[in-house]
């Protein structure tokens, strides 16, 4: 990995309609979780030099809305098949190897 390297992540989580869960409580990023990590890594000249996406299984509220699946386009089929969270960091730090000290985020 060269040393002008650039991390860009992108995160999805849960989300409902209307911004409330199905059991009422109010959308907040304490109650949302991560569903996919969205990885690229690229020079600060934007050259493109990977791309990963790494699906995370949701817990807390498992059934994805049909809102989410519609402005994500992850599908409850996709979530059910993926990995915890823990699981989906450690596959996301295997595919970025030992990076260098001087790597952005």
């Amino acid at each position: 990995m060269r040393d002008d390297t650039i991390l860009v992540v992108d995160l999805e989580a849960t989300c409902w309609e209307n911004q409330t869960t199905p059991a009422g409580d109010a959308q907040s990023v304490h109650i949302m979780e991560i569903i996919e990590i969205g990885c690229a890594l690229a020079t600060r000249q934007g050259e493109l030099l990977d791309a990963r996406s790494f699906l995370v299984r949701p817990t807390r509220h498992p059934i994805l809305s049909d809102f989410c699946t519609e402005l994500t386009g992850i599908t409850q089929s996709m979530v059910e098949g993926a990995p915890a969270l823990s699981e989906a960091i450690e596959a996301m730090n295997a595919w970025l190897g030992d990076l260098p000290n001087e790597l952005i985020w």
